[in-house]
C-alpha cells in the first residue's frame, strides 16, 4: 500500500477568495496529498480589493508551531511548500524549519515560490530579496519565480531565449535542481506567454519550453496554484515516476510523443493544461457575473468575479485536459552548464 505523501504548506491565507494556501491546498488534496498548513498571514481577502483587514503571523509564532509539531513527532514531511512571506524574521525562521524537516527526512524536497512582486511592483521589502538569495534558495530543490522575481534574484533581464538560458544557469548555480519560470513575456511577442522548466542533471540542463496564447484579463493566485500543481506533478511523474492513467480529450495521434521528452517536460505540460482550464472557466464565470450587474460595476464586484474558479475545476485538476493546452511551441533540449 502506498503511503500518502505529507506536505507542509507555509504561505498566506484569505477568508474569502483563492490565493496562497486557499489556492494551493485544494488541488494538492485532490491529487492525493495530505496537506498541513501554516498561514504566514490571515487576511479577509487578497490585496486586489479596495480594503484588506487582518494580520501576519509573527516569526515567534511560527517557531512555537513547529516546535509543537516536532515535540509530537509530526514534523516528518515529504515536501515543504512556501509562498508569500512578508517579513525578514519569518523568512529566516522558515529556513530553520526546513533544516529541521530535512534532518528528520533526508529525502524530503523543498519547493520555494519566492513571492517578491509582479509586473514591476514589489510586494515585500528589498531585504527579503537578499535573504532569498543567500539563505533560502540555496536550500530549495524547486523554485517557481515569475519573470519579475527571476530578474530581481539574478540581476539579469529576460528579453529573449538567450537571456532565459542565462537566468536559468544563474538560478541553478545557487542550488535548486529544478527552476520553473511561470510566465515570461518578450517585447516581440506581447500576446504570448513563454513558460520554461529547467532540470539540472549532472551539470547538464534539461530545458522545456511551452508557449501559449496569453488569455485576456488579470488573475490573482495563479502563481500559487501553479506552484502547488508543479509540486504534485513533479512528484507523480518525475520523483516517484508513478504509472497513472491519464484522462484526456485529445485524439491519440495528437498527443505528444512523451518518449521524446523528459519526465519534467510531461509534468510541466500537465500543470499548464490544468492552469489553462482554470483560467478559461474563471473568465467565463467572471463574464457571466459582470453581465448580471447594472453598470457601473464596483471594484469589489470585479475582484470577486475574477476569483479563481477552483471548485468548479475539480475534474480538470484530477485529470488535466492535455488536449486543451494546444501550445504554440513545445520543445525540449539540453545544454551544458
Amino acid at each position: 500500500m502506498n503511503i500518502t505523501k505529507r506536505i507542509l504548506s507555509v504561505q498566506s491565507h484569505v477568508v474569502s477568495g483563492y490565493v496562497g494556501n486557499r489556492a494551493a491546498v485544494f488541488p494538492l488534496q485532490l491529487l492525493g496529498f495530505d496537506v498541513d498548513v501554516i498561514n504566514s498571514l490571515q487576511f479577509s481577502n487578497h490585496t486586489g480589493y479596495p480594503t484588506v483587514k487582518g494580520k501576519p503571523l509573527q516569526s515567534a509564532d511560527l517557531q512555537d508551531i513547529y516546535e509543537g509539531l516536532e515535540s509530537n513527532q509530526l514534523l516528518n514531511y515529504d515536501y515543504l511548500l512556501t509562498g508569500y512571506i512578508g517579513s525578514e524574521s519569518f523568512l529566516k525562521e522558515v529556513a530553520i524549519l526546513w533544516q529541521k524537516i530535512s534532518l528528520i527526512n533526508p529525502q524530503a524536497k523543498f519547493l520555494c515560490d519566492p513571492v517578491l512582486g509582479d509586473n514591476g511592483v514589489m510586494y515585500v521589502d528589498q531585504t527579503l530579496v537578499d535573504i532569498y538569495r543567500s539563505k533560502v534558495i540555496p536550500l530549495a530543490h524547486i523554485i517557481t519565480p515569475n519573470q519579475f522575481e527571476a530578474e530581481l534574484l539574478t540581476g539579469l533581464k529576460l528579453e529573449d531565449e538567450d537571456g532565459v538560458c542565462n537566468v536559468l544557469k544563474h538560478l541553478h548555480s545557487q542550488g535548486p535542481e529544478i527552476v520553473i519560470l511561470t510566465s515570461v513575456e518578450f517585447s516581440t511577442s506581447k500576446d504570448t506567454l513563454h513558460c520554461y522548466l529547467s532540470y539540472n542533471n549532472h551539470d547538464e540542463l534539461h530545458i522545456t519550453r511551452i508557449d501559449v496564447n496569453k488569455l485576456p484579463g488579470y488573475f490573482t493566485g495563479t502563481g500559487d496554484i501553479a506552484a502547488a500543481l508543479s509540486l504534485a506533478w513533479l512528484h507523480r511523474l518525475h520523483y516517484s515516476n508513478d504509472t497513472i492513467p491519464l484522462q484526456s480529450t485529445m485524439e491519440s495521434n495528437d498527443e505528444p510523443n512523451w518518449e521524446a521528452y523528459h519526465t519534467t517536460s510531461k509534468a510541466f505540460y500537465h500543470v499548464l493544461s490544468t492552469m489553462k482550464a482554470v483560467l478559461i472557466k474563471t473568465t467565463k464565470k467572471a463574464d457571466k457575473m459582470i453581465a448580471m450587474i447594472t453598470p457601473p460595476v464596483s471594484e469589489c464586484i470585479l475582484s470577486r468575479a475574477r476569483e479563481l474558479s477552483l471548485v468548479n475545476c475539480k475534474k480538470e485538476i484530477e485529470e488535466p485536459p492535455i488536449g486543451l493546452l494546444n501550445p504554440l511551441i513545445f520543445k525540449y533540449w539540453t545544454i551544458p552548464i
